[in-house]
């Protein structure tokens, strides 16, 4: 069974150029998937207020092809108002 559990709270940025917005990843999460610079990422939305990103493995091709698995799959940003 997949258990989630809030981890940290993050605010979204721009780059210099305000063309991009940047998520940053908590650094304990970061260290648990062992992630690295370039990682890449398939990023959805459940539900209209949650934003999922599911680790790509190495050479996999576009988001449309990949099947994450659950051990890759990190939620970050379940936010009720």
């Amino acid at each position: 069974m997949h258990s989630e559990s809030l981890i940290g709270v993050v605010r979204v940025g721009t780059t210099s150029g305000g063309k991009s917005m940047i998520v940053v990843v908590p650094k304990a999460i970061r260290e648990m998937m062992s992630l690295k610079k370039g990682t890449r990422f398939a990023v959805s939305v459940e539900g209209g207020k949650r934003i999922v990103y599911e680790q790509i493995g190495h050479g996999q091709g576009a988001t449309t092809n990949v099947t994450p698995t659950r051990d890759s799959r990190a939620t970050i940003g379940t936010v009720e108002q």
